[in-house]
């Protein structure tokens, strides 16, 4: 096997090649900026009621894509203090003025002509508004100076950071609060704030003030009027209605044409009011779903293998609720999030970003994506300059879950200019950077969509021949090298075991095979060591303190974490303390389970992911709260049953070798099984072997659905 540097799968190449200048060639600019000015015109005044008017013109958009449409209705509430991401409430935003009344006359804010100026997740006013003097604050000093209540009847200006800030303002009596954070370079622009992402955190909840927003100039001009008057008294409405509500899951589908329940997914979140964030990413989508549909109807390339599934609804909080409750027989095969793309060059200082998806998942697709950005820039770079980054949360690329999810690998032009504010408008959108997302994000889904078991072989490949060159090159005493192959050993078992799901056919004794070379061709990897037959040494900082850890804390790092609910928390809808443990610790941080792993192997994992020397409290303390939370239990292993005792425990009941044997069983009633139900399938098979054969019945029938 190869060891040197790894060259790309053939079928990659070969359909680079073949494709990319199809795909570039039929993409349609003009319709991609028709469609993000659509969604511009209701998704800017950041209201639930204009959000249901944002699901008509997706389907729409879908429709006439000649794409299948689905909408999923999330309701809004759940479980409160759950970690679940829920949206509290629904909230519409009606109208919001705030005038100077004395000693001038001067309107200040007005909603309906610049919907960023009212906060979501404020609260609104009665008919008459509230009337008090303005009050600036603008240092944490001067604000925690100040006693309870003193600002009660007042109306404060503020450049503070709205969301630290909000809860210890209306502690101290602000109602109505006016803030004016500075957009980078852009001082005319008005900053998009919320006091919450899906609603106000559960710490504070009940601290609901009266939220506005000027500009920075806007702000300091609001200064020096009150300087210039010595005192201005105003008065603000705010016509805000928050009921039991709804926001949709908008999903337009390329069908498969052999599997259309086996899915590729890309992600793209709606519901936010600026071109580039991310109504550029929702119409990429739709024209991704235009150019394949076009191009299929014409004859030019056949519908893919398993269906592409775009989908576009509320950032984490539609795409979590609709992933964990929408009925599927089996999760998507991989995905990619479009967030903030066909950015013009001065926009985003040329930058073109693919960052990795979350390490613990499948990381082939991160290679995968690589080639087809690199392959549509060799006929159009748009004038970016494009890098490739290690793994950064979006939060929508949380849904990379290894256990759970998809790799989620995320394109984008992020950090832009304007970003979160009114200056995200559509005349930073560019035409050949648009062109350029659709080529290459069309050629990686409907390759992925399109695989088979050759695809899925030479995938696997590739990522071996990556997986040893990164193995060959490790330095470092040899402590630190033998945690860095268990960690890059990790990364590639998830390659793996994601690759397996690509296969279409074959023989699978043949097939199991092959893939086992794989994982063996990695253990095999020699460590590496200098001429004088010494282990290669590294210039490491010094190791910290060792950590003083009780005998309760050692007996749950001997503990099996397994993980019973999908995805990450947020942190936002955790009740106090236990908020504080667990945004302590990055929320992914259980990713690493695997039903096998102990809490120590899992933490030695996240501490090599993250480059931080993570503490053993904290982390207890983060696994603790996941426990409380029901995202995970804790097993013992003194008392879990492994993979051993289900063999011995099936020969005992008379299985053999050969045996045809249809199973019904509950995984329940074994007890706490080491990797749960795929340590029982492999027991049975281990027992059966080659020549038996295991039936299990699927159910299927209260749907009529038949499938693989």
């Amino acid at each position: 096997m190869q060891t040197a540097a790894p060259l790309p799968a053939a079928s990659v190449v070969a359909f680079a090649e073949k494709f990319i200048p199809i795909f570039h060639a039929a993409v349609d600019t003009q319709q991609i900026i028709a469609n993000v000015n659509a969604l511009v015109n209701t998704e800017r005044f950041n209201s639930f009621d204009h959000f249901h008017r944002t699901t008509r013109t997706l389907v729409d958009a879908y429709q006439l894509a000649g794409a299948q449409t689905e909408i999923y209705t999330a309701p809004t509430g759940g479980s409160q203090g759950s970690g679940k991401w829920i949206v509290p409430e629904a909230t519409d935003l009606r109208s919001g003025t705030v005038d100077i009344i004395a000693p001038i006359e001067k309107r200040l804010i007005d909603y309906q002509a610049n919907p960023w100026q009212l906060i979501m997740w404020g609260n609104g006013t009665d008919e008459k508004g509230l009337v008090g003097d303005l009050t600036v604050i603008d240092t944490e000093e001067r604000l925690s100076r100040l006693p309870a209540n003193w600002l009660r009847g007042k109306i404060v200006l503020s450049r503070l950071d709205p969301r630290a800030y909000r809860a210890r303002f209306y502690e101290k009596g602000a109602a109505a609060i006016i803030f004016d954070p500075l957009v980078t370079d852009r001082p005319d622009a008005t900053a998009w704030v919320r006091f919450g992402w899906g609603g106000n955190p559960l710490r504070d909840a009940v601290a609901r003030p009266v939220g506005f927003v000027l500009s920075a100039n806007e702000g300091d001009a609001l200064r020096a009027l009150a300087v210039q008057h010595g005192k201005l008294t105003l008065r603000v409405k705010a016509d805000i209605r928050r009921y039991v509500g709804s926001h949709d899951v908008i999903s337009g589908i390329v069908p498969g044409r052999d599997d259309p329940q086996s899915e590729i997914w890309a992600l793209a979140h709606s519901c936010e009011p600026g071109a580039l964030d991310n109504s550029s990413g929702v119409a990429v989508c739709i024209e991704i779903a235009r150019m394949l549909n076009t191009l299929i109807a014409a004859g030019k390339i056949p519908p893919p293998r398993r269906s592409i599934r775009l989908v576009n609804g509320f950032e984490c909080y539609g795409f979590f609720h609709y992933f964990e409750n929408h009925p599927r027989f089996q999760s998507p095969l991989a995905g990619v999030d479009i967030d903030i793309v066909g950015a013009h060059p001065d926009v985003c200082k040329n930058n073109l970003r693919w960052y990795a998806t979350v390490p613990s998942s499948a990381g082939f697709v991160n290679e995968v994506g690589d080639r087809f950005i690199q392959a549509a820039m060799q006929l159009d770079d748009a004038g970016y300059v494009y890098t490739r980054r290690p793994f950064l949360s979006t939060e929508d690329t949380l849904i990379g879950d290894p256990k759970y999810g998809f790799p989620c690998p995320w394109i984008t032009n992020h950090p832009i200019a304007g970003y979160h504010s009114s200056a995200d408008t559509p005349d930073h959108l560019w035409p050949r950077g648009l062109a350029l997302t659709v080529t290459s994000m069309a050629a990686y889904l409907y390759y992925l969509a399109d695989a088979g078991t050759p695809e899925a072989i030479e995938l696997a490949e590739w990522d071996t021949q990556t997986t040893i060159g990164r193995m060959q090159a490790l330095t470092g005493n040899t402590d630190e090298i033998a945690s860095q192959r268990r960690f890059i050993k990790a990364q590639h078992d998830a390659s793996i075991e994601r690759a397996m799901r690509f296969v279409w056919n074959g023989n699978r004794a043949n097939l199991l095979s092959r893939f086992a070379e794989f994982s063996q061709a990695v253990d095999d990897v020699p460590t590496p060591v200098h001429a004088d037959g010494q282990v290669s040494q590294s210039a490491s900082p010094p190791p910290a303190a060792p950590e003083v850890i009780d005998e309760e804390s050692q007996r749950l790092l001997k503990c099996i974490p397994v993980r019973r609910a999908p995805l990450a928390i947020t942190v936002e809808n955790i009740f106090p303390p236990l908020d504080e443990a667990m945004s302590a610790i990055r929320k992914w941080g259980h990713y690493w389970a695997d039903g096998n792993r102990t809490v120590s192997q899992v933490l030695e994992l996240a501490r090599i992911e993250w480059k931080q020397p993570v503490t053993v409290a904290k982390f207890l303390g983060f696994i603790r709260g996941m426990q409380t939370l029901g995202f995970l239990d804790l097993l013992d292993p003194d008392i879990a049953i492994t993979q051993d005792r289900l063999v011995a425990d099936l020969k005992s009941l008379g299985l053999q070798a050969g045996m045809d044997v249809m199973v019904h069983s509950s995984l329940s009633k074994l007890g706490p099984v080491i990797g749960g139900g795929a340590t029982v399938v492999a027991a049975l098979l281990e027992v059966l072997g080659p020549g038996g054969t295991l039936l299990a019945p699927a159910f299927t029938q209260s749907r009529g659905v038949t499938f693989n």
